[in-house]
């Protein structure tokens, strides 16, 4: 068991574990730990997809963290999570003939933003370089049991619906627009210090200037996908001149105005500090500055 010493530990090493619970029909299950947001906040959650199955229940480990923090036996906590996945797993897989229709699915597409180094699993994905090692992927956003869930657009599923990558991108960018969120990085603070019941440091004040600002979506999940919104972006630029934006997960993305200063040197190292030390894997987004200049998104130099 590897060194645990906050939530993102903890879950990386129920990662490398569990399959050592699980019975042999999950052998070649896929494993895999994301955030997944819901009302309460964002929360850590382990999907068991068996080889066979197009549909996993989700299982969140906030629970089972505390239950570590509280001196519980590892073990025994992995050993009770295996069970929970073995008993709730679904008989039977989803109907997901629905997606065969363009018009089923069109208002129901959206973009992601990922790290580029995914390349297994993009392999049989439509997606697309955005540059800076991040890759432009596609989701079809459905109901699985009463709850949000996402199928990835895959490169056959274009030929089904007669359209071409342009249309699918159009459409999904056109999805997303008038759903962007953008809020001060103070007041992510303090509503994160409101929630988690910690203190702020008294210098951390709403309103205070000079302040960087988080871009993401209304759900706050999967939210860097907004840099494909450029009605957005260029709202941004008239009221902050050219800017830096620093890619701080795949979620959100940090908005700094290039009138505070800050080399781009600095920044990249912040942004790396917070990939290596922050972030789960599947969060990372890229270790790279961007900017906006004339217009686009580019790699800043």
């Amino acid at each position: 068991m590897r060194e645990i010493t906050n939530i993102n530990d903890f879950a990386n090493s129920i990662l490398e574990d569990i399959k050592n619970h699980l019975p042999s029909e999950f052998g070649a299950a896929t494993c895999k730990i994301e955030t997944v947001s819901k009302p309460e906040g964002a929360l850590v959650a382990l999907t068991v997809r068996k080889e066979d199955s197009n549909i996993a229940p989700v299982v969140y480990l906030e629970h089972f963290y505390e239950k570590y923090l509280n001196g519980n036996d590892y073990n025994e906590i992995i050993s009770s999570l295996a069970d929970l996945i073995v008993t709730s797993y679904p008989d039977e897989s989803m109907d997901i003939t629905f997606i065969h229709n363009w018009e089923n699915v069109k208002d129901d597409i959206f973009p992601v933003l990922i790290f580029d180094e995914c390349h297994d699993y993009l392999e049989d994905k439509v997606s697309q370089s955005f540059g800076g090692h991040i890759s432009i992927m596609f989701k079809i956003g459905c109901d699985v049991s009463g709850s949000a869930g996402a199928i990835p657009v895959k490169k056959d599923m274009l030929e089904n619906w007669g359209i071409d990558f342009d249309t699918l991108k159009s459409q999904a960018i056109k999805n997303i627009s008038g759903k962007e969120y953008v809020l001060p990085m103070s007041e992510m603070l303090h509503d994160m210090a409101e929630k988690n019941g910690f203190e702020l440091d008294p210098m951390i004040e709403l309103g205070s200037a000079p302040e960087f600002f988080i871009l993401t979506n209304r759900e706050k999940l999967l939210g860097a996908s907004q840099l494909l919104n450029k009605e957005i972006l260029a709202i941004l630029y008239d009221k902050f001149g050219e800017y830096y934006i620093l890619p701080s997960s795949i979620h959100e993305v940090l908005i700094i105005p290039k009138s505070l200063g800050g080399s781009v040197e600095e920044l990249k190292e912040m942004v790396i500090t917070v990939n290596e030390n922050e972030l789960l894997p599947a969060d990372k987004l890229s270790d790279n500055v961007f900017e906006y200049v004339d217009g686009e998104v580019k790699v800043a130099a």
